[in-house]
């Protein structure tokens, strides 16, 4: 399987974006004046293996900063969906 076409997972956006404090710098820089969040805030998402809704634009606009592509809406929508919906076909099979 294509690397690239892959499910991906909360860590994968982790490691791709340099870790819980690069995450929390990146999304607080490209994200509005109301969001923000500390390197803690993120380790604590990172080990829920989960993030928040409010945090996306800010996150995928991070992730284009950094040239991760792979990392848009769709990709964190199937991300969150697949821990209550573990057999959600993966992006591109429909």
């Amino acid at each position: 399987m294509n690397d690239s076409n892959r499910q991906r997972t909360v860590d994968d956006i982790f490691n791709a974006l340099g870790g819980p404090a690069a995450f929390a710098r990146g999304v607080t820089e490209h994200g509005r004046p109301a969001v923000k969040v500390s390197p803690s805030g993120a380790g604590e998402m990172k080990r829920r293996q989960s993030i928040p809704v409010d945090y996306w634009i800010a996150l995928v606009e991070f992730a284009r900063s950094r040239n991760v592509t792979w990392l848009t809406y769709e990709a964190l929508t199937f991300i969150h969906a697949k821990k209550t919906q573990p057999n959600l076909l993966k992006i591109g099979e429909l």
